[in-house]
């Protein structure tokens, strides 16, 4: 009787570890699948929120990874603002937008040489800025190596934008609006810097992507 009673209870025993197992197990199958519906529900990639840095499908992988300087809406808007702001200038009237226009492919159309401050005239007309990403070398010397420096060669010369980037980064920290952009991108970090400065220019020009041409739909 004693066996059976003894029997009995370690039935019931193992019986309530496997129903706690089960539970727990269950449990912790739940938690996976709202964690992955939570992930789901964060939206598209930041890639996707941002036109022009999804890969094209008929592109080879870029030189300039954007894993390296994710992209994001805030980040490209930031880019953008900068790249059309002639404060980067020494005078204030030259913008990298003002040798790189959109209607002309961010290429200067209507000047054989382009032209900076005090209106001098420079030795080459600017190139198009399109499909950066994919390029090894920059200017038509192929002097730049890397997208993120590549504006340090237009900033700085005398005939283009011809400001210091001490000057450039006085000016940005100067203006409230520009210190809480750079901080709501770089997680608060303050003062803006030349590194915070250049990924940001580098969100902008790095999603100018040109993938639909009659061509790309050929190959597509």
């Amino acid at each position: 009787m004693r066996r059976a009673c003894s029997q009995s209870s370690t039935f019931m025993l193992i019986n309530a570890l496997v129903k706690n197992a089960l539970a727990a197990a269950l449990a912790l199958g739940l938690a996976g699948q709202l964690v992955a519906g939570c992930r789901s529900a964060e939206g598209p990639a930041p890639s996707e929120l941002v036109p022009g840095t999804a890969l094209p499908v008929n592109f080879p992988a870029p030189v300039y990874a954007l894993d390296a300087n994710p992209p994001s809406a805030a980040a490209f808007a930031l880019g953008r603002s900068l790249f059309y702001d002639v404060r980067l200038s020494r005078d204030g009237t030259v913008s990298c937008g003002s040798c790189h226009q959109q209607f002309a492919a961010f290429a200067h159309a209507d000047h054989r040489l382009s032209h900076g401050v005090d209106n001098l005239l420079g030795t080459r007309n600017a190139p198009a800025l399109q499909n950066l990403r994919w390029k090894a070398d920059f200017f038509w010397d192929g002097g730049p190596k890397n997208l993120e420096t590549l504006p340090l060669a237009p900033l700085t010369n005398p005939v283009e934008m011809d400001e210091t980037l001490a000057n450039v980064l006085r000016k940005l920290n100067g203006d409230a609006t520009y210190v809480q952009r750079f901080a709501q991108v770089y997680d608060g970090k303050k003062p803006i810097d030349s590194y915070q400065l250049l990924r940001a220019l580098a969100q902008f020009t790095a999603a100018l992507t040109s993938a639909n041409s009659r061509y790309d739909k050929y190959i597509r």
